[in-house]
């Protein structure tokens, strides 16, 4: 009879191979570079918590882009309106008047745009 307990046994085999296997890699996506780099240059002015609301209303217009709902007039128009509504009267930044003023614009791209029942468009 074997002094290994069944259940140590079958919770041990194959593990090490397992390990192996996956230790090169990490989970989560890859990192960005471009947000790391942006990161950068807001250390000093923003928290992590404002910068990734801040990053997250910068890629909307992007994002539409991607999808064919918008040009790319129209992304930098998006970035110039939001920067806009988002600039206060002493010239500091409101990021989530910055997120607002995105995710307002991208709604009316998107219901203008792209029609309810997924057919044609009526334009």
């Amino acid at each position: 009879m074997s002094s290994v307990d069944p259940i140590e046994e079958r919770a041990t085999v194959g593990r090490e191979e397992y390990v192996q296997k996956c230790s090169n890699s990490k989970p989560g996506p890859k990192p960005d570079p471009f947000r790391a780099q942006l990161r950068t240059m807001f250390a000093d002015a923003m928290s992590d918590r404002t910068f990734a609301t801040y990053y997250k209303a910068f890629r909307v217009p992007r994002n539409l882009y991607g999808l064919g709902i918008i040009t790319e007039d129209e992304v930098s128009a998006m970035h110039t309106a939001a920067r806009a509504a988002a600039t206060r009267p002493n010239a500091s930044f409101n990021t989530s008047a910055y997120a607002r003023a995105m995710d307002e614009q991208a709604a009316w791209y998107i219901d203008e745009r792209c029609p309810e029942d997924g057919g044609e468009s009526d334009d």
